[in-house]
């Protein structure tokens, strides 16, 4: 596993391609099930919870780690997310929730019901659900993220990528 990711991205760029890596938000840069725990609540009912987007803190590293891809092996980093059907201001919430912890994430973001609808077979999905929101029509490399993903964490990812990252 160590670099895997680092020579796919070196061959797809050998061949003149343009790789983008993107990352899901809820459960992956933002601690939405912490949230979720903190107001006593299950994820499916927190998640329809106004204002519920607006109070989620980022995982340490998440996005260093972005930076770091971006910086040491020139990919495009977007975030790619969905908001539950439900909750019509989750949208504006996701945004203003970057535009407050990571300003210049907030204008690479994509809301897409259906994930599996972008990226080509050069890019990169890291995600924690990838049984929802058509993950599985990705065309790319799918990386699942969390406790049950083979990416157990950003560590992972900096391995997978072989990253010049310190989490120190």
């Amino acid at each position: 596993m160590k670099g895997d990711g680092k020579k796919l991205v070196e061959l797809y760029q050998s061949h003149g391609k343009t790789v983008t890596f993107y990352c899901d938000m809820d459960g992956v840069v933002a601690d939405f099930e912490g949230a979720a725990l903190e107001h006593n609540l299950p994820c499916k009912e927190y998640k329809l919870v106004k204002g519920a987007y607006l109070k989620l803190k980022p995982y340490p590293h998440a996005f260093k780690v972005l930076d770091a891809l971006e910086e040491q092996l020139g990919i495009v980093v977007h975030l790619l997310t969905k908001i539950p059907d439900e909750n019509p201001y989750a949208a504006t919430e996701k945004l203003l929730w970057l535009r407050e912890v990571e300003p210049k994430r907030a204008v690479e973001v994509t809301i897409t019901r259906d994930k599996g609808s972008v990226g080509s077979e050069c890019d990169f999905l890291l995600d924690d659900r990838i049984h929802k929101a058509k993950v599985g029509n990705f065309k790319g490399t799918v990386l699942h993220f969390g406790e049950t993903g083979k990416f157990k964490n950003f560590e992972d990812v900096v391995e997978y990528f072989d990253l010049d990252y310190n989490f120190n």
